[in-house]
């Protein structure tokens, strides 16, 4: 057991100084030289990266494929769903409509990605092909899509990149396949003229298949 020390006479009491309240936080707020954020090399952060991109890619196409599934099976009636937008917007929170333009979107970034290596750059998400969309032909969407991509110095390209390439291509099919010229349309009137005519000629003629044909067209017209 510790004896307890005697206070000589005439001296005051030992005491402990505690830090202050304010002198504690500044302490703690203050930079120290050693507190430096550590930075990650740039091999790391390019893996980190593309497993990043591949995480979305699987998102994006798994979504899709889910949905075109469905649609196929029929699967809302399935689940007793009364129509295929009441479905979505119960299963994917989206309506059919919408569900309808993310399997077509999933389709063209398949399209794009197939035959392509490993780690190449593909969409990522709908936004990114929809300006694809007004594309009928499929063997272009590769094509322009890669434009887009070297445009973009080998990145992710951008929505608006990829609409400015879109948007180029169709004005050089424009000017290279001007569409014809627009037909007047026939007013009811002129036609039930023509089909009249044509039905006269028919009795007078005795034609028989004329005037089934001619019979038929004024059905149309009346």
């Amino acid at each position: 057991m510790k004896r307890r020390q005697k206070q000589q006479p005439g001296t005051a009491p030992a005491t402990t100084t505690q830090p202050s309240i304010e002198t504690t936080a500044a302490e703690v707020n203050a930079p120290t030289a050693s507190r430096k954020p550590e930075l990650m090399s740039l091999e790391t952060y390019k893996r980190l990266e593309s497993e990043l991109a591949e995480c979305v890619y699987q998102e994006f196409i798994g979504r899709g494929l889910y949905l075109e599934n469905a649609r196929s099976r029929c699967l809302w009636m399935e689940r007793s769903y009364k129509s295929w937008n009441v479905f979505c917007e119960q299963e994917a929170g989206i309506s059919g409509r919408l569900a309808d333009r993310l399997i077509a979107a999933v389709q063209i970034a398949l399209a794009i990605k197939q035959g392509k290596a490993v780690g190449s750059i593909v969409p990522l998400c709908e936004d990114q092909v929809l300006p694809l969309m007004r594309v009928n032909e499929q063997d272009r969407w590769r094509e322009l899509w890669d434009l887009a991509v070297e445009r973009t110095g080998g990145e992710q390209p951008s929505i608006a990149m990829v609409k400015r390439v879109v948007g180029e291509y169709l004005e050089r099919e424009k000017k290279l396949n001007p569409p014809p010229p627009a037909v007047p349309k026939q007013t009811r009137k002129e036609r039930l003229a023509e089909v009249c005519a044509s039905l006269k000629k028919a009795l007078e003629e005795k034609d028989r298949d004329g005037m089934e044909r001619a019979c038929a067209d004024l059905g149309k017209c009346i």
